[in-house]
């Protein structure tokens, strides 16, 4: 039996929407993901072996399409040829979102969490 293997990886922005999307496909009958939501195996995990990585889908039923949703892999600038080494044919869907939109949203998100103690207009948005 051939190893089942993802059809499509999602990657995109910190605070970008990618969460939104793997929860709305793992709704979906037809999509598989993997119980986690960011595999990193083709960043933090490079030398992972490839048997590793197919084990993430062996759940999936063949009529079920397969993915994974990973948003650093859009910044690091080896995942390119790692990805199309092992899944030249893999679609990408990538997310962005309005640069300023997304930096308000990481601002709220850090008071959120207390690690942003400053007001949005105050609070330093470099890095964002």
């Amino acid at each position: 039996m051939t190893a089942q293997r993802p059809d499509f990886i999602g990657l995109g922005t910190q605070k970008g929407g990618t969460t939104t999307l793997h929860q709305l496909l793992q709704s979906h009958p037809d999509v598989f993901l993997p119980a986690a939501k960011e595999l990193h195996c083709f960043d933090q995990q490079p030398d992972r072996p490839r048997s590793s990585y197919e084990q993430q889908f062996e759940k999936a039923t063949a009529d079920q399409r397969c993915g994974e949703i990973t948003p650093f892999f859009m910044f690091h600038p080896d995942v390119p040829a790692r990805i199309h080494d092992l899944l030249p044919e893999v679609k990408l869907i990538v997310l962005l979102r309005d640069t300023v939109e997304r930096a308000l949203s990481r601002v709220f998100h850090s008071r959120r969490r207390r690690f942003e103690p400053r007001q949005p207009a105050e609070a330093q948005l470099c890095g964002s």
